[in-house]
């Protein structure tokens, strides 16, 4: 595991890491996609607030290192339970739409 605190020209072609732990801010869509394209995972660290925690899950991270476990917690349950809510509306959106169709 390589920890940095910015990432910095083409990380991922350091053979020797398979992680890289990176602070949040320096990390963007096109880094996660790279690392992710090389079959290596990126921690995003120290992540404390919700919007930071959104924003990471948001770009796919593997792995939040916060201080603030309760919240990252919460954040990351109620975005699976409004994945849900939106998979359950389209659903019967669809339902609906098929009856009003007939």
């Amino acid at each position: 595991m390589l920890v940095m605190s910015l990432a910095y020209g083409n990380i991922t072609s350091l053979e020797a890491a398979d992680h890289f732990s990176i602070e949040a801010t320096s990390i963007t869509s096109d880094l996660v996609s790279r690392v992710h394209r090389e079959g290596k995972e990126l921690y995003a660290w120290t992540v404390n607030t919700q919007e930071s925690i959104r924003k990471m899950i948001e770009l796919n991270v593997d792995n939040i290192i916060t201080d603030n476990i309760s919240l990252a917690k919460k954040t990351i349950y109620e975005g699976k339970n409004s994945d849900l809510i939106n998979k359950y509306i389209k659903l019967l959106e669809r339902i609906f739409m098929k009856e009003s169709n007939s």
